[in-house]
Formats: C-alpha cells, structure tokens, sequence
C-alpha cells in the first residue's frame, strides 16, 4: 500500500474565454470538458476523488481571476464545495473579494488566513496541528471535492456575459493509511489532540463564552471525542456526516436590495426584501443550543454610507462603527479593480461580535443621502463576515 502524508494544491480551472457563460449561471468543474482540475500532471474534467484509504481537510480557497476588459472583477454570487455531490451548506458563500490569491502581486502577509504557503481560511488543518476547535472542511474515504461557482443575475449587479477565465485554488492537507493519520494527530502541538489521538480518539473541544454577559450566560463548551478510524473521519466538524455537537465555518456577505432611507438605520434581513438573496440574510437568533461568533469583517461602502451597527440584544454597549469611503475600517481582502492597492484585510473586530442565547443583526445608516439598491449599472454596498456557528448537543 501506497502511503503519504501532507499538503498539496488542487487547481479547478474554468476557462471561460474557452466556454463561456452567462448571468445566474451555476457552474461546476465537469459540466464542460474544458472545466478541469489539475495537480501536477494530472488533469480531470470531474470532481477530485479520495482512494479509499484517504482522509484530508480542504484548508482553504484561493479565487484567481475572473477579470474583464476593464480591469474589473467579474462579480460572482457564491463560490462553494461540493462534497461527494453535496453543497456544503449557505454559510460558505465566497464572492469574488473574499478570497484573495495569496502571491497576486505583492506578497501579502497580514491576510489573517495562512500558515506559510498555505491557505487556511476554513481553518488550518487537524493534520497540520491545527487546534481542536479545527472547521477545515473534512473529506473522508472515497469522497469527492468540486466547487461549483454561481453567477449573479444582471438584477443583481452581475454581467451578462461571462468570458474571462477564473481559478479556484484549493488547498489540501492530506494523510494516506490510517497509520499517517494516526502519526499526525499523535504529534500534534496542540495538547488536547495530541492526547486523545494517544488514546485512539479524534477530540473536538471549545469553550466558548462572551465576558460582557458572562453574569448572565455561563461559558459553553462544546466536547466531543470519536474512535481514531477513518470512518469516524467525515463525522468531523465540516464533514459531509458532521453530528452534533459541532462547528460550522461561516464566511458569507449581504448587499442591499433596497435603497436606504435616509438618517435611518437598515438591517439586513431577508424580510422585506432588504437583501437580494436568502443567504445574505444578516440577522440570527441564537437559542439555548446555537450559538454564533462573528472575528472578521469586510466592507465595500458606497460613498453615501456613515455606519455600521452590530447589534446585539444581550448586550449594554453594541458596537458602531463609522464606514465611509475615506474612513472604512474594515478592508475587503480584495477590491472590485485588480489595480487597486490591496490592504490585507479582512480587517478583526477589536472585540469578538458573539449571540448567545439572543437575536442579533448589522443594521446600516446613510449620510443623510439614501444609497441606492444594487441594480443592473447601479452598485450599493457590500458587508462580508467571517466567523462560526456553534450547535451543542
């Protein structure tokens, strides 16, 4: 048998200039011959398959391209993994500014999501030491990865013809026989992985807790251990057979669609009709068994925009902060102009934004002057979020 440990990337090419495609599109990478995967030598129009004695974490994603004639970036609705035929679910909604190539220009070391060359946006790998709170996307034997890209509508913002080639670089970490995963879990820095893999268990463990209401609402943890099998692999958090108790991945945007009233707050909720579509609906209700924890947060504004709110039900002193074009403390990973100097973000919140146990929601204010809903030649503004969901048991 075959045996192999480590990282590695997948390149999932779509050669639109090739075999284009057109506004509200969905694409995945073997609708097409042309639309193919790459590692080395190899070259597949289907999805990326597992051998049977393989497990591996999707770590992260890169976005290359998607560039028009302008120097735009051709706007995406959603990129996401599919795994053995199956979405992974509408909190992965990555558009065209969220997922930066690492080496696109300049080198960019404060984006907040590597571990060296690798990209970690998901979360860096059990394999690769990475804690026990770990939502990289877990792959078990035999399943498959592929992403599938959709398009906004012209409505929306989207362009109606799609003929600029666009990359998706996935990045891997992998253990081949059930021994390599055994070795790597065992000599992981991170304590409590190391000494459940000693005793033959994959632990998942987090704590978490918010100190403004901790009077009020004791710390959760979130502790759950399996048998150190490959076939405990996928039950993991962000496996296709994930179980409860668990961590979800939540990197997402909204965009208004609707204008704003002027000197009145909008909140983004699907209700109303405030967003364009049913995942950018930025208002949760977090029970006695889910909880939500918001780390990141980027921002596109239009030039009539002058806050952001984060509203929280449970606490004394929400958050606000000023977004204006010369004043947005909160930097997209990537601009809508390939020209334009990227600035590392997504930008940290200076304190976590966390819903235990209450409703929250991001409500925007204009200058006094309403900014406009995101139409065909018309552009509004644009919120992304990076952070997790928590079920317990």
């Amino acid at each position: 048998m075959v045996k192999g440990f480590g990282r590695m990337t997948l390149n999932f090419k779509y050669p639109f200039s090739v075999v284009g495609t057109t506004a509200g599109a969905s694409i995945q990478c073997g609708d097409d011959p042309a639309y193919v995967w790459e590692h080395g030598l190899e070259r597949y129009s289907k999805p990326w398959e597992l051998a049977p004695d393989m497990v591996a974490e999707l770590e992260g994603l890169e976005v290359i391209g998607g560039v028009d004639a302008f120097g735009r970036r051709v706007p995406i609705k959603r990129i996401v993994p599919v795994i053995s035929g199956n979405d992974i679910g509408e909190n992965i909604s990555i558009n065209e500014h969220m997922a930066p190539a690492l080496r696109d220009g300049p080198n960019d070391p404060s984006y907040p999501f590597r571990d060296r060359l690798a990209c970690i946006n998901f979360g860096k790998a059990l394999l690769m030491g990475g804690g026990a709170n770990s939502t990289s996307i877990k792959l078990g034997p035999s399943d498959t990865l592929n992403f599938k890209i959709e398009f906004p509508t012209v409505a929306h913002g989207g362009d109606a013809v799609i003929n600029s080639d666009l990359e998706i670089k996935a990045h891997i970490a992998f253990a081949k026989g059930e021994d390599q995963m055994l070795n790597a879990l065992r000599s992981s820095p991170v304590a409590e992985v190391a000494a459940a893999a000693a005793n033959n268990q994959i632990r998942q463990y987090e704590v978490l807790g918010d100190l403004e209401i901790s009077d009020v609402i004791a710390p959760q943890v979130i502790d759950r251990s399996v048998p150190a099998t490959m076939d405990w692999w996928s039950s993991l958090n962000m496996g296709l057979n994930a179980d409860d108790p668990q961590i979800k991945r939540i990197i997402t945007y909204t965009k208004n669609n609707q204008p704003t009233t002027p000197n009145q707050e909008m909140e983004m909720v699907r209700d109303g009709q405030y967003v364009q579509v049913p995942f950018q609906n930025f208002r949760w209700t977090a029970t006695e068994k889910k909880f939500y924890r918001f780390t990141h947060v980027g921002v596109i504004p239009h030039r009539n925009m002058f806050q952001v709110k984060f509203d929280n039900g449970n606490s004394r002193y929400p958050m606000i902060f000023n977004c204006e074009p010369n004043d947005n403390p909160f930097v997209m990973p990537q601009q809508s102009l390939v020209a334009d100097i990227r600035r590392g973000g997504p930008t940290e919140l200076p304190r976590a934004y966390t819903l235990m146990k209450g409703i929250g929601s991001v409500k925007v204010t204009d200058n006094g002057v309403s900014i406009p809903a995101w139409a065909a030649g018309v552009r509004g503004f644009e919120i992304a979020l990076w952070g997790y969901e928590y079920t317990l048991q």
